[in-house]
């Protein structure tokens, strides 16, 4: 059996959103209507009872709602904010709804409580205007209520103490509010500048990710260009040497020598691009073997709209 209004079996993550728990207050209104809906007669110790039980299962609502949020705040702390309002919010409106559905016996208890000390009071004067007839002495009966005053000021006067000590307490209560309250905004504000510092961090990885790819691009490029000067250099060897033989034999050789040497600086062009591309996909975290299979299917056309431009 549920010792309060509110289902134990419901989460954090259903409470606590945005006006997540005004349906909850919704059902405990609906609940303190149906309640009071009854004829209770403050008079009845049952009835009595009955106000009394349905107020402490308002408090342990709050109280269970308290510690749902408790527990939460401490997996959820970019929710801080949100839950802490929602929850002051809720404790609030929950002491409202408790006062609201304690009043019938609050009020019976304080009119209780202001006739009982009447009746003392009564109780007393006359027993010191008793005892003062009997002994029928002037100054002894002066005596007496003299002494049932003062026992009457001392009681007043611990009432009084009662009441200070409530308001100390009071006091205290807000001063500790006061302080958790700059806790949450403290821990908050730390949040944020951590959030700051990661995404700083995060810009400064991504730029030397782009300057690494920029300097592999880089040297791709020379690594092309000094290809290109090779097979020019080859190019004009092989034509110095054949310069001396046949017209004939001198352009069949050049010819054989100027594809030979375009092959293989060909070939070692995309073996530079082909590397250059490899470090680049390590860089930026992917498998090695993985990255040489990517760039074979590539080169091989198997990879529709995607080319290596060599």
């Amino acid at each position: 059996m549920e010792t309060n209004l509110i289902s134990e079996n419901i989460t954090p993550a259903e409470i606590f959103k945005k006006n997540g728990l005004k349906p909850l207050v919704a059902r405990i209104r609906e609940e303190v209507a149906i309640f009071k809906s009854q004829d209770l007669d403050m008079n009845k110790k049952k009835d009595r009872d009955m106000v009394r039980s349905f107020a402490n299962k308002i408090a342990k609502s709050k109280a269970f709602i308290d510690k749902c949020r408790v527990s939460f705040v401490k997996k959820r702390k970019d929710q801080l904010k949100i839950i802490d309002k929602e929850g002051k919010e809720f404790r609030d409106t929950l002491d409202d709804i408790k006062k609201d559905a304690r009043k019938p016996l609050t009020a019976f208890e304080e009119a209780e409580k202001s006739r009982l000390e009447k009746e003392q009071l009564l109780k007393v004067f006359n027993e010191a205007f008793d005892e003062a007839l009997v002994e029928n002495n002037l100054f002894d009966r002066e005596k007496l209520i003299a002494e049932r005053e003062a026992e009457y000021a001392r009681i007043e006067e611990e009432k009084r103490e009662e009441r200070e000590a409530i308001g100390e307490a009071r006091r205290l209560k807000e001063e500790q509010e006061a302080r958790d309250k700059e806790i949450r905004k403290e821990a908050a504000e730390a949040a944020e500048r951590e959030k700051a510092e990661a995404i700083e961090h995060a810009k400064r990885i991504e730029m030397e990710k782009k300057e690494a790819i920029e300097f592999e691009k880089q040297k791709a490029y020379l690594a092309a260009k000094q290809a290109e000067i090779d097979k020019h250099a080859a190019i004009e060897e092989v034509k110095r040497k054949l310069a001396m033989e046949s017209e004939a034999k001198k352009e069949e050789e050049i010819k054989q020598a100027a594809i030979v040497a375009k092959k293989a600086a060909d070939k070692k062009h995309i073996r530079t691009v082909n590397n250059t591309v490899l470090k680049t996909l390590v860089k930026i975290g992917v498998d090695r073997e993985l990255s040489i299979k990517i760039i074979k299917a590539i080169s091989a056309k198997e990879i529709k709209h995607l080319s290596i431009n060599y």
